[in-house]
């Protein structure tokens, strides 16, 4: 070797790690088994920590907290942290490989999964993400993936929404950011944590702005603030009577990661009171009739002076003098309009508000639509938002489902700023279930708690099996623990029963009337909806509950006759009769709307055929 040049184990320390910090973890431990020295440096805590970091964005959350500030002290803590992972991403793919190919028991492998937390996280989402669109189980890997990360996201939310307190006034993020993890953003990713550091990002560009505000009054700062969230789209909605409505304006993370910003007043005003709070304000939502206001209130800075008022007290005075100020009262107070505009309303104007409402007689009368509302007020009326939003939706005429691109992953119109209904409606029964359990408010009583957690149950049964384990943990705890589990034991057996063949050919020979395949696309000779084939009946009408049968298909003599069970383009099940079932063109393909449940019947989408290859054959060998 020239004398100019050096082996690789003969460089420095920091040079010959930071040449590894460009290798995997495969490559760095074969780098280790060269000789003593290579293995020394690639046993360096700091790789293996640079290694987790890297390959690991999600972690249960008492790792997620404590990785990026833990010392690098321990030779294997990081480089065992890394093996742990490793391991988990094997039995992720081990259970996922289960729920791919076999129909029963589906069930116990996501609960599996699901053990793990947010350890699995990272697997799920490069299976999710990276599954090569010429996988043969390509559908199946994907949708599975996806169900399991939905309802890890689902787990949380429940969770946080039951470590509230009754009378919370503080947690106003979680009670709300918790709505927005019933949603799949595309990425998988969006948590709790994002949108606080969106609103942080918010506070840091408003401190930016406005250097010196801590020597402002308060009103000062409440009408800064106020501008700052107008110039930046944070109020309103642009054209209200156009928009006020749809759904995704009663979620906090959609308003803050949406471009437009668009959200309803319950929403821009609770983001307001965040970043009101963080500039040492004291500030909160209150509750007008079909309307929230905001509530700033003035802080006193002297013990032995009057009261202090909205234009006297500055920021600086009230730090110096916070804990012996915390038992004065103010009364001086202003309110805001935060989703109209960036002004002060006048307490007058309100008053004439609630006259028009009728709200008449005693300050006490009036005084009630002045207080704070709590946490848990916001979660009700978040509920409520949303419940009215999905009623107006139902209302609008449907339009078709754009087509699927083959080759494609999403449609070219696709945003995660466009919630959907069952997954909105699905967050809201629990919220419901949530804030029965937690609050009694709004007169629920025990026979109201009943028929919320029937509601719930349903809901699980037929849309979201795998959540049943959510409802023994969270609910059965609580009330109804009998009736809980007597349900959740029922779908247990189900999703542990192996089906049973049918076949076309009978053991005597009968060939049955069944005309149309497992996977065939198909369009209503009536209504015209897409669907596909998902199963078949030649005998008697079938009439499952909870699944809907379409009545111009019901007969009297139903003998002989083929029924289909049919998954719709709007994700419904349906029992159609053969003379209903029309074959689609060789050229139309399904829709997105298909494609995105399809994985739940089927390994994978065929273009040339323009069918789905079923992943059913337990149940129907000969499709």
């Amino acid at each position: 070797m020239p004398s100019n040049q050096r082996r690789l184990d003969q460089l420095p320390t920091e040079i010959a790690c930071n040449i590894f910090t460009s290798l995997d973890a495969k490559s760095l431990h074969s780098v280790s088994l060269t000789n003593h020295r290579l293995q020394e440096l690639a046993n360096t805590p700091y790789l293996w920590r640079n290694l987790c970091r890297s390959c690991y964005r999600s972690w249960n959350p008492e790792l997620n907290k404590d990785l990026p500030q833990l010392p690098v002290s321990s030779t294997d803590y990081y480089k065992k942290r890394y093996g742990d992972r490793y391991s988990i991403d094997l039995e992720v793919r081990q259970c996922l490989d289960h729920l791919v190919r076999q129909q029963w028991g589906r069930i116990g492998a996501i609960e599996e999964i699901s053990t793990y937390g947010f350890d699995a996280k990272d697997e799920l989402l490069r299976l999710y993400h990276g599954t090569p669109l010429d996988d043969d189980h390509f559908l199946a890997k994907t949708y599975w993936s996806r169900v399991i990360l939905e309802r890890m996201h689902r787990e949380k939310a429940v969770q946080t929404w039951q470590s509230i307190p009754a009378t919370d006034f503080e947690h106003i993020v979680d009670a709300l950011g918790s709505y927005d993890l019933f949603l799949f953003d595309g990425d998988g990713y969006e948590e709790l944590e994002h949108i606080q550091a969106r609103l942080a990002d918010l506070e840091k560009a408003f401190v930016e702005e406005n250097p010196s505000y801590t020597s402002w009054s308060v009103r000062g700062i409440a009408l800064a603030l106020s501008k700052f969230l107008s110039s930046r789209e944070l109020m309103g909605m642009g054209d209200p009577d156009a928009s006020y409505h749809l759904l995704r304006n009663s979620f906090i993370g959609l308003a803050l990661k949406s471009p437009a910003h668009r959200s309803l007043p319950l929403i821009c005003s609770s983001i307001y009171v965040i970043l009101a709070r963080k500039l040492g304000l004291t500030a909160w939502p209150c509750a007008f009739p079909t309307h929230i206001y905001v509530r700033v209130d003035a802080q006193p800075f002297d013990l032995d002076t009057a009261p202090g008022t909205l234009d006297g007290s500055t920021i600086s005075d009230l730090i110096n003098h916070t804990l012996a100020l915390e038992n004065i009262n103010s009364k001086q107070t202003m309110f805001l309009d935060v989703f109209r505009h960036d002004q002060e309303v006048p307490i007058r104007q309100l008053h004439t508000q609630l006259a028009a409402f009728g709200v008449v007689g005693s300050e006490d009368a009036r005084d009630r639509y002045f207080r704070p509302m709590s946490t848990w007020d916001l979660a009700i009326r978040t509920r409520r938002n949303i419940e009215r939003s999905i009623a107006v939706s139902r209302t609008i005429p449907a339009t078709d489902s754009l087509p699927y691109t083959p080759g494609a992953r999403r449609p070219p119109s696709w945003s995660p700023l466009m919630p959907e209904n069952d997954d909105a409606n699905y967050a809201a029964v629990w919220a419901n279930v949530a804030i029965g359990l937690t609050t009694r408010q709004e007169g629920v009583r025990i026979q109201d708690l009943h028929s919320i957690l029937s509601l719930l149950c349903e809901t699980i049964e037929w849309q979201y099996p795998w959540d049943i384990d959510i409802l023994e943990k969270y609910a059965a705890p609580h009330i109804f623990k009998d009736f809980i589990l007597k349900k959740t034991a029922a779908m247990r057996r189900n999703d542990a029963r192996r089906p049973m063949s049918k076949l076309r050919v009978l053991p005597n020979g009968d060939v049955l009337p069944v005309s149309f395949n497992i996977g065939q696309i198909m369009r209503h000779r009536r209504y015209g909806y897409q669907g596909v084939i998902i199963g078949w009946d030649a005998c008697d009408i079938p009439s499952p509950s909870g699944v809907q049968v379409m009545a111009e298909d019901q007969y009297h003599s139903a003998r002989g006759v083929a029924f289909y069970e049919v998954v719709a383009d709007d994700k419904t099940i349906r029992y159609i009769a053969q003379e209903n079932i029309v074959p689609v063109q060789p050229d139309e393909p399904p829709s997105w709307n298909l494609m995105n449940v399809a994985g739940r019947w089927f390994k994978r989408y065929d273009p040339f055929s323009n069918s789905f290859v079923s992943n059913l054959e337990q149940e129907y060998p000969d499709r």
